[in-house]
């Protein structure tokens, strides 16, 4: 019976305990969570690189254009600076060589003006190159011609000796070698023409007061000093505008 009691005892089951629930984790934090979602995610595939190529190349052709266009508005702006300020300087020579007393180069060719000048102070040396020549009769004419008339004057047979016998023929030389000097400017030979005009002048008076003596004409001797006048007017005229023009032309008379 105390044998049953125990085997009785032994064998009721013990109930087993409940089994405890395991803890729940703690949540994630932040940067875990994006260490997760990094390593849940799926690795790129090529289709997605090739999916940013497009807009990454649109990027950078845009970035060049950009630089090109910059590049050429900065080159347009220094052009157009430089034109005007290559205006600016240009009108500043025209404003001052007006002021001076000389005139502004036409057509903007300084180098035009600068031959042209150079040619006509080569023409004016190229005269006085030439009048050089006959300077030496000139003067032998005047000298003869002088050496009677004015204060110089004593007689008319004095007067007639020295005018027959040199003074004419000096000044017919003087007329003739004068003719043979020619001047393609302009300006020479307008001036030169008023030197043959007083030789011719020279030689009239000289020949009309050979004359009036030879016939004892006293209007012929009023004749020969009104020409004689009239010559030394055109000799002024001709120094003067000799000195004028070689001042112009840069060119030394000396």
């Amino acid at each position: 019976m105390a044998e049953e009691m125990t085997n009785s005892v032994e064998t009721v089951p013990v109930e087993a305990e409940p089994a405890q629930a395991a803890p729940a984790a703690p949540p994630a934090t932040a940067p875990e969570a994006v260490l997760t979602a990094a390593l849940s995610a799926p690795p790129a595939t090529p289709e997605t690189k090739q999916k940013s190529s497009p807009l990454l190349v649109f990027l950078t052709v845009l970035l060049i254009l950009v630089g090109i266009i910059d590049a050429m508005l900065w080159g347009v702006a220094g052009y157009y600076l430089l034109q005007k300020n290559v205006q600016i300087g240009s009108g500043g020579g025209a404003v001052q060589s007006a002021s001076s007393g000389g005139a502004p180069a036409q057509d903007g060719s300084g180098s035009d003006v600068s031959s042209d000048d150079a040619a006509k102070r080569e023409a004016m040396e190229a005269y006085i190159r030439e009048m050089a020549k006959i300077a030496d009769l000139e003067t032998e004419v005047l000298a003869s011609h002088n050496s009677v008339v004015a204060e110089n004057y004593t007689d008319d047979a004095a007067v007639y000796a020295e005018f027959t016998g040199r003074t004419l023929s000096l000044c017919q030389q003087l007329v003739e070698k004068s003719s043979a000097i020619s001047s393609d400017d302009p300006e020479i030979a307008e001036l030169h023409k008023i030197y043959q005009d007083w030789a011719n002048l020279l030689l009239d008076s000289i020949t009309t007061m050979i004359s009036a003596i030879d016939n004892q004409d006293q209007a012929g001797s009023d004749e020969y000093e009104k020409l004689r006048n009239e010559a030394s007017q055109l000799e002024n005229r001709y120094k003067q505008g000799l000195q004028t023009l070689a001042k112009e032309r840069g060119v030394s008379l000396g």
